[in-house]
């Protein structure tokens, strides 16, 4: 029973079997009054940092926001980087050599579109101290950089903007240790060619994905290109089938010498999850979809030593009243070995997953079920997607707030009542932070033992949260009896 009291914490503290560390879960949520973003986040020792995007603080056209807190998800310390009189937008940090960070972006300056656009990198020190930052573009946008640590320097893949007609090539930069360029190289055709991920590979090159679109087709492919230390392209990869737009947002190398792209496969009315995995030359030994009725967009891959893969993105969403966070474990046949949902009545999104040194995951985004406007979500999960019978801990709860349950333990049926002051829902969790059944709660409602789908549920401990105008205010450990 002592693991099942330590799961009905916020902060959940588990032992998972071959691992030698404790493992701590949580979801937290950071902003102020505005719109406030998480865009991905990298584990630390001692904890994480985070980038985002602010527009609650500083200027109102948005600053990035990098928040460093500790291995439970406290703030440590915070840091807003802009220029004035453009709109920031983040699009990854990375750790250097030093024990500073790269932090990178693009800026837009107000009052003119995407085509005045350029790439931005900051060098900060351990504690946020900007030590320089510099600007790269032509004279049209320039957008979405991505970083890799490279020796003392860094490699940047970005989308360089080829003409007023949106077309795009891969630009990829070579960077030394002051920012300064080393080398250069674009790839692409005369149709629209962008760029989402970059990963090394053993061999001193690198493996970069994103889509590519012929000339005047409205449909795009899945597209992977090789290159060496050099930038020279060694092999190119299309994936996909001309009646819908697939495009590669993530790729890895996997234990067996290849590579797994994870990104979406979309339609008309539909996008899903799509994952392709491949040798080391680029050929095709399977694909998969996945999704709901809705939207679902894949956007990172992480293979899991010893075999099979995490990847992580959002699902079932319509943009405006529902969606959530997801990760997906795959088999290296690529078939789902698990799946968790995190977030809450409202939508969830975010892309972006990395693996801890404790086995388990943190998964950035934005939640309009918690926080005012959209906040910056963070989610720890364990080795296995779980996060532990744990609430997002709200900013003020509402006062007054109760949740009563008679009789607990029960068998068969549960009265629950509950002072909420405004529109509320109840969420049942199980014991490993899965949310089982959700339901609008009333003053005095009956939860019977099933999940959504109606099944009766296992005896154990279960969780349950009320959540009012889209923050939890109050909590009660339920147990189910045989």
């Amino acid at each position: 029973m002592q693991r099942n009291c330590a799961f009905f914490a916020v902060v959940v503290m588990t032992i998972v079997p071959g691992l030698l560390q404790a493992q701590t879960t949580f979801e937290r949520y950071y902003g102020g009054p505005g719109r406030d973003e998480a865009a991905l986040a990298r584990p630390l020792a001692g904890g994480y940092v985070v980038c985002g995007r602010t527009m609650s603080f500083g200027a109102d056209s948005g600053d990035i926001w990098v928040i460093w807190t500790n291995l439970s998800g406290d703030t440590v310390r915070t840091r807003r980087y802009g220029i004035p009189g453009r709109a920031m937008r983040p699009s990854d940090i990375v750790s250097t050599g030093d024990g500073g960070f790269i932090v990178a972006g693009d800026a837009r300056t107000l009052g003119q579109g995407d085509d005045a656009r350029d790439i931005w990198l900051a060098k900060v020190t351990a504690t946020g101290d900007t030590q320089w930052t510099r600007t790269f573009g032509g004279p049209l946008g320039d957008e979405n950089p991505v970083v890799q640590p490279v020796g003392d320097g860094c490699i940047v893949l970005a989308s360089y903007q080829t003409g007023l007609n949106s077309n795009h090539d891969f630009w990829l930069l070579m960077l030394d240790a002051g920012g300064g360029v080393v080398w250069e190289k674009k790839y692409g055709g005369a149709g629209t060619d962008v760029p989402k991920g970059i990963t090394p590979t053993a061999d001193g090159g690198f493996i970069l994905t994103g889509y590519t679109c012929r000339e005047g087709q409205p449909m795009g492919d899945v597209w992977l290109l090789k290159t060496d230390a050099a930038g020279d392209t060694q092999w190119t990869r299309k994936y996909g089938n001309d009646a819908a737009f697939d495009q590669g947002q993530a790729v890895t190398p996997t234990e067996d010498g290849g590579y797994l792209v994870c990104g979406t496969v979309s339609a008309t009315t539909t996008m899903d999850w799509y994952v392709v995995k491949t040798n080391g030359s680029g050929d095709s030994l399977w694909t998969k979809t996945w999704g709901t009725a809705l939207y679902d967009m894949g956007g990172s891959c992480i293979q899991v030593p010893g075999g099979g893969y995490v990847l992580c993105g959002f699902v079932n969403s319509n943009y405006t009243t529902t969606g959530d966070l997801c990760l997906l474990a795959l088999t290296t046949a690529g078939d789902s070995a698990w799946c968790r949902t995190y977030g809450g009545a409202a939508p969830e999104f975010g892309l972006a997953a990395a693996r801890c040194p404790d086995g388990g995951f943190i998964i950035a985004g934005v939640t309009m079920s918690y926080g005012t406007a959209g906040d910056a979500y963070l989610v720890k999960t364990d080795a296995s997607g779980g996060i532990g019978i744990a609430e997002p801990r709200a900013r003020a709860a509402t006062r007054g707030t109760a949740l009563v349950a008679w009789p607990n333990p029960f068998r068969t049926t549960i009265s629950l009542q509950a002072a909420m002051g405004g529109p509320a829902e109840v969420r049942i969790y199980d014991a490993m932070g899965r949310r089982v059944r959700a339901m609008p709660a009333n003053v005095g409602f009956v939860w019977d033992g099933r999940d959504e789908s109606g099944r009766t549920l296992a005896a154990g401990a279960y969780r349950c949260v009320l959540v009012v105008r889209g923050r939890v205010v109050a909590s009660r450990d339920l147990v189910l009896t045989p």
